[in-house]
């Protein structure tokens, strides 16, 4: 299964960047596919707003999903990830 990261590549926050460079390292070090959603990008538009209206966080950078059919699953933000992987959970969702 890949996780979805859905997150900006414009923004000026240096802990949103940390985070999704931390973020990218978890699931690389983990061995997990992660397929990166740039929500700044036009073309991801629909796909941002359909992932925001499933997490009910709006421009809270990152947010991880899996997809199950045509449908998106929330995992959770960037602290859950991170808790998962203190506790060596972060291949099982």
């Amino acid at each position: 299964m890949n996780i979805i990261m859905l997150y900006t590549s414009v923004s000026h926050s240096k802990t949103v960047k940390k985070k999704q460079e931390e973020s990218r390292l978890m699931f690389y070090t983990n061995n997990v596919s992660l397929d990166e959603i740039d929500s700044s990008q036009q073309e991801n538009k629909l796909l941002r707003e359909k992932l925001f209206d499933i997490c009910k966080k709006r421009y809270d950078y990152p947010q991880f999903f899996y997809k199950v059919a045509k449908r998106y699953v929330y995992i959770g933000d960037f602290e859950t990830i991170y808790k998962k992987n203190e506790e060596r959970e972060l291949p099982h969702f």
